[in-house]
Protein backbone atom coordinates (compact mmCIF):
# COMPACT_ATOMS: atom_id res chain seq x y z
CA UNK A 1 0.00 0.00 0.00
CA UNK A 2 0.99 3.62 -0.33
CA UNK A 3 -0.20 6.79 1.36
CA UNK A 4 -1.00 8.76 -1.79
CA UNK A 5 -0.46 8.61 -5.56
CA UNK A 6 3.09 9.38 -6.57
CA UNK A 7 3.80 11.30 -9.77
CA UNK A 8 7.30 10.12 -10.56
CA UNK A 9 9.93 12.23 -12.28
CA UNK A 10 10.11 12.12 -16.06
CA UNK A 11 13.73 10.90 -15.96
CA UNK A 12 12.81 8.02 -13.65
CA UNK A 13 9.85 7.02 -15.83
CA UNK A 14 12.04 7.13 -18.94
CA UNK A 15 14.67 5.00 -17.22
CA UNK A 16 12.08 2.35 -16.33
CA UNK A 17 10.60 2.37 -19.82
CA UNK A 18 13.99 2.25 -21.52
CA UNK A 19 15.21 -0.68 -19.45
CA UNK A 20 12.04 -2.67 -19.93
CA UNK A 21 11.71 -1.96 -23.64
CA UNK A 22 15.39 -2.14 -24.54
CA UNK A 23 15.31 -5.89 -25.09
CA UNK A 24 11.84 -5.86 -26.60
CA UNK A 25 12.76 -5.12 -30.18
CA UNK A 26 9.18 -5.50 -31.28
CA UNK A 27 6.00 -7.30 -30.33
CA UNK A 28 5.89 -11.05 -30.60
CA UNK A 29 4.65 -12.15 -33.99
CA UNK A 30 1.93 -14.51 -32.80
CA UNK A 31 -1.01 -14.23 -32.81
CA UNK A 32 -0.85 -10.52 -33.72
CA UNK A 33 1.50 -8.61 -35.99
CA UNK A 34 1.43 -4.86 -35.56
CA UNK A 35 3.77 -4.38 -38.49
CA UNK A 36 1.21 -5.83 -40.91
CA UNK A 37 -1.65 -3.68 -39.70
CA UNK A 38 -2.43 -0.43 -41.52
CA UNK A 39 -2.08 2.61 -39.29
CA UNK A 40 -5.46 4.04 -38.37
CA UNK A 41 -5.96 7.42 -36.76
CA UNK A 42 -8.87 9.46 -35.46
CA UNK A 43 -9.99 13.05 -35.73
CA UNK A 44 -8.00 16.02 -34.37
CA UNK A 45 -9.10 16.96 -30.85
CA UNK A 46 -9.92 20.48 -29.71
CA UNK A 47 -9.59 22.27 -26.40
CA UNK A 48 -6.21 20.94 -25.25
CA UNK A 49 -4.22 22.97 -22.77
CA UNK A 50 -1.21 24.85 -24.11
CA UNK A 51 2.02 22.85 -23.92
CA UNK A 52 5.52 24.08 -23.31
CA UNK A 53 7.74 24.25 -26.43
CA UNK A 54 10.05 21.46 -25.26
CA UNK A 55 7.19 18.97 -25.12
CA UNK A 56 7.15 18.59 -28.96
CA UNK A 57 3.90 16.66 -28.90
CA UNK A 58 1.70 16.13 -31.90
CA UNK A 59 -1.87 17.36 -31.56
CA UNK A 60 -4.27 14.98 -29.80
CA UNK A 61 -6.80 13.03 -31.83
CA UNK A 62 -10.21 11.60 -31.00
CA UNK A 63 -12.12 8.47 -31.86
CA UNK A 64 -15.34 6.86 -30.68
CA UNK A 65 -15.09 3.86 -28.39
CA UNK A 66 -18.32 2.34 -27.12
CA UNK A 67 -20.15 5.47 -28.26
CA UNK A 68 -17.91 7.78 -26.21
CA UNK A 69 -15.32 10.26 -27.49
CA UNK A 70 -11.81 9.25 -26.47
CA UNK A 71 -8.93 11.71 -26.83
CA UNK A 72 -5.43 10.34 -27.29
CA UNK A 73 -1.90 11.28 -28.25
CA UNK A 74 -0.41 9.27 -31.11
CA UNK A 75 3.20 9.84 -32.12
CA UNK A 76 6.01 7.92 -33.80
CA UNK A 77 6.32 4.77 -35.86
CA UNK A 78 7.17 1.19 -34.97
CA UNK A 79 6.02 -1.26 -32.30
CA UNK A 80 3.15 0.20 -30.28
CA UNK A 81 3.59 1.43 -26.71
CA UNK A 82 0.41 2.33 -24.80
CA UNK A 83 0.74 4.75 -21.86
CA UNK A 84 -2.04 4.80 -19.24
CA UNK A 85 -2.34 7.59 -16.67
CA UNK A 86 -3.94 7.59 -13.23
CA UNK A 87 -6.05 9.91 -11.08
CA UNK A 88 -6.20 12.94 -10.89
CA UNK A 89 -3.93 13.33 -13.92
CA UNK A 90 -4.49 12.82 -17.66
CA UNK A 91 -2.40 11.83 -20.66
CA UNK A 92 -0.28 14.97 -20.35
CA UNK A 93 1.60 13.28 -17.52
CA UNK A 94 3.38 11.54 -20.42
CA UNK A 95 4.05 14.82 -22.30
CA UNK A 96 7.86 14.37 -22.20
CA UNK A 97 7.85 10.59 -22.31
CA UNK A 98 5.93 10.40 -25.60
CA UNK A 99 8.50 12.38 -27.67
CA UNK A 100 11.40 10.55 -26.02
CA UNK A 101 10.03 7.13 -26.98
CA UNK A 102 8.58 8.08 -30.36
CA UNK A 103 11.88 7.75 -32.21
CA UNK A 104 11.65 3.97 -31.71
CA UNK A 105 7.97 3.28 -31.10
CA UNK A 106 4.48 4.35 -32.03
CA UNK A 107 3.42 5.81 -28.70
CA UNK A 108 -0.27 6.16 -27.84
CA UNK A 109 -1.44 7.86 -24.65
CA UNK A 110 -5.22 8.09 -24.18
CA UNK A 111 -7.21 10.15 -21.76
CA UNK A 112 -9.27 7.53 -19.92
CA UNK A 113 -13.04 7.88 -20.12
CA UNK A 114 -14.19 10.72 -17.81
CA UNK A 115 -10.67 12.18 -17.70
CA UNK A 116 -8.85 14.96 -19.54
CA UNK A 117 -10.33 15.74 -22.95
CA UNK A 118 -12.23 12.46 -23.29
CA UNK A 119 -16.02 12.36 -22.89
CA UNK A 120 -17.52 12.81 -19.43
CA UNK A 121 -20.82 10.93 -19.59
CA UNK A 122 -23.12 11.59 -16.65
CA UNK A 123 -24.24 7.97 -16.68
CA UNK A 124 -21.58 5.45 -17.63
CA UNK A 125 -19.44 2.75 -16.11
CA UNK A 126 -16.06 4.38 -15.44
CA UNK A 127 -14.69 1.65 -13.20
CA UNK A 128 -11.22 0.24 -13.71
CA UNK A 129 -12.84 -2.78 -15.33
CA UNK A 130 -14.76 -0.54 -17.74
CA UNK A 131 -11.58 1.37 -18.57
CA UNK A 132 -10.02 -1.97 -19.45
CA UNK A 133 -12.78 -2.52 -22.02
CA UNK A 134 -12.29 1.02 -23.31
CA UNK A 135 -8.55 0.59 -23.87
CA UNK A 136 -9.06 -2.67 -25.73
CA UNK A 137 -11.74 -0.88 -27.77
CA UNK A 138 -9.29 1.91 -28.56
CA UNK A 139 -6.73 -0.65 -29.70
CA UNK A 140 -9.34 -2.24 -31.94
CA UNK A 141 -10.40 1.15 -33.32
CA UNK A 142 -6.81 1.95 -34.24
CA UNK A 143 -6.12 -1.49 -35.69
CA UNK A 144 -3.66 -2.44 -32.94
CA UNK A 145 -3.52 -6.12 -32.14
CA UNK A 146 -0.67 -6.19 -29.65
CA UNK A 147 1.27 -3.56 -27.69
CA UNK A 148 3.71 -2.84 -24.92
CA UNK A 149 1.79 -1.42 -21.95
CA UNK A 150 3.14 1.20 -19.49
CA UNK A 151 0.75 2.25 -16.72
CA UNK A 152 0.68 4.42 -13.61
CA UNK A 153 -1.63 4.53 -10.57
CA UNK A 154 -5.18 3.38 -11.45
CA UNK A 155 -3.96 2.98 -15.02
CA UNK A 156 -1.88 0.18 -13.55
CA UNK A 157 -5.08 -1.47 -12.33
CA UNK A 158 -6.48 -1.22 -15.85
CA UNK A 159 -3.28 -2.70 -17.27
CA UNK A 160 -3.29 -5.64 -14.86
CA UNK A 161 -6.85 -6.56 -15.86
CA UNK A 162 -5.90 -6.28 -19.54
CA UNK A 163 -2.92 -8.59 -19.09
CA UNK A 164 -5.02 -11.16 -17.23
CA UNK A 165 -7.87 -11.14 -19.75
CA UNK A 166 -5.84 -11.05 -22.97
CA UNK A 167 -2.17 -11.80 -22.28
CA UNK A 168 -1.70 -12.53 -25.98
CA UNK A 169 -2.33 -8.83 -26.72
CA UNK A 170 0.25 -7.50 -24.24
CA UNK A 171 3.98 -7.76 -24.86
CA UNK A 172 5.97 -5.93 -22.16
CA UNK A 173 3.98 -4.82 -19.09
CA UNK A 174 5.47 -1.96 -17.05
CA UNK A 175 3.65 -0.91 -13.85
CA UNK A 176 4.65 2.33 -12.11
CA UNK A 177 3.25 2.90 -8.60
CA UNK A 178 0.16 0.94 -9.64
CA UNK A 179 -2.93 0.28 -7.54
CA UNK A 180 -3.29 -3.27 -6.28
CA UNK A 181 -5.14 -5.16 -3.57
CA UNK A 182 -6.58 -2.55 -1.16
CA UNK A 183 -4.32 0.38 -2.09
CA UNK A 184 -7.21 2.40 -3.53
CA UNK A 185 -8.85 4.63 -2.51
CA UNK A 186 -6.13 6.49 -0.66
CA UNK A 187 -7.22 7.80 2.77
CA UNK A 188 -7.32 11.41 1.55
CA UNK A 189 -10.03 10.54 -0.98
CA UNK A 190 -12.23 8.29 1.17
CA UNK A 191 -14.41 11.11 2.61
CA UNK A 192 -15.04 12.35 -0.93
CA UNK A 193 -16.74 9.07 -1.82
CA UNK A 194 -19.63 9.68 0.55
CA UNK A 195 -23.01 10.49 -1.04
CA UNK A 196 -23.55 14.22 -1.40
CA UNK A 197 -19.90 15.10 -0.80
CA UNK A 198 -19.65 17.18 -3.97
CA UNK A 199 -22.74 19.19 -3.01
CA UNK A 200 -21.04 20.25 0.20
CA UNK A 201 -18.00 21.59 -1.64
CA UNK A 202 -18.07 24.80 -3.66
CA UNK A 203 -16.26 24.77 -7.01
CA UNK A 204 -13.57 27.16 -5.79
CA UNK A 205 -12.94 24.97 -2.75
CA UNK A 206 -12.81 21.84 -4.92
CA UNK A 207 -10.34 23.35 -7.41
CA UNK A 208 -8.19 24.53 -4.50
CA UNK A 209 -8.18 20.99 -3.10
CA UNK A 210 -7.08 19.52 -6.44
CA UNK A 211 -4.35 22.10 -6.90
CA UNK A 212 -3.02 21.71 -3.37
CA UNK A 213 -3.02 17.94 -3.70
CA UNK A 214 -0.80 17.81 -6.79
CA UNK A 215 2.51 18.86 -5.14
CA UNK A 216 1.98 16.21 -2.44
CA UNK A 217 2.43 13.50 -5.05
CA UNK A 218 6.00 14.33 -6.02
CA UNK A 219 9.27 14.01 -4.13
CA UNK A 220 10.64 17.26 -5.54
CA UNK A 221 7.75 19.69 -5.17
CA UNK A 222 9.58 22.33 -7.20
CA UNK A 223 8.75 20.42 -10.38
CA UNK A 224 5.02 20.90 -9.74
CA UNK A 225 4.92 24.48 -11.01
CA UNK A 226 1.69 26.40 -11.53
CA UNK A 227 1.81 25.70 -15.27
CA UNK A 228 2.20 21.95 -14.66
CA UNK A 229 -0.62 21.97 -12.12
CA UNK A 230 -2.75 23.73 -14.77
CA UNK A 231 -2.28 20.78 -17.14
CA UNK A 232 -3.77 18.41 -14.58
CA UNK A 233 -6.25 20.66 -12.77
CA UNK A 234 -7.86 22.53 -15.66
CA UNK A 235 -10.00 19.60 -16.90
CA UNK A 236 -11.59 19.41 -13.43
CA UNK A 237 -11.98 23.18 -12.93
CA UNK A 238 -15.65 23.51 -13.84
CA UNK A 239 -18.91 22.20 -12.42
CA UNK A 240 -18.90 19.47 -15.10
CA UNK A 241 -15.30 18.60 -14.24
CA UNK A 242 -16.12 18.50 -10.54
CA UNK A 243 -19.01 16.10 -11.13
CA UNK A 244 -16.80 13.91 -13.33
CA UNK A 245 -14.12 13.76 -10.63
CA UNK A 246 -16.57 12.61 -7.97
CA UNK A 247 -18.04 10.03 -10.37
CA UNK A 248 -14.55 8.61 -10.83
CA UNK A 249 -13.99 8.40 -7.07
CA UNK A 250 -17.27 6.58 -6.46
CA UNK A 251 -17.24 4.22 -9.41
CA UNK A 252 -13.57 3.31 -9.69
CA UNK A 253 -14.09 -0.19 -8.33
CA UNK A 254 -17.76 -0.56 -9.24
CA UNK A 255 -18.64 -2.19 -12.52
CA UNK A 256 -21.63 -3.19 -14.59
CA UNK A 257 -19.95 -6.56 -15.08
Amino acid sequence: MYAKPVFLTISFILAICSLALAAAGGPSSEPYKNEAEPRQTGEPAAGRATLTPESTLTQPQTTLVGGHRISYLDQGEGPVVLLLHGIPTNNLMWRKVVPALSDRFRVIAPDLLNFGQSARPEIADVSINAQRRMVFGLMDSLGIGRAHLVAHDIGGGVAQLMAVEHPERIDRLILIDAVSFDSWPVPEFEPLQQPGAEGQMQLEQFVGMIRSFMPQGVVDQSVMTESVIDLYANPWSSEAGKRAFFRNLRRQFLSDE
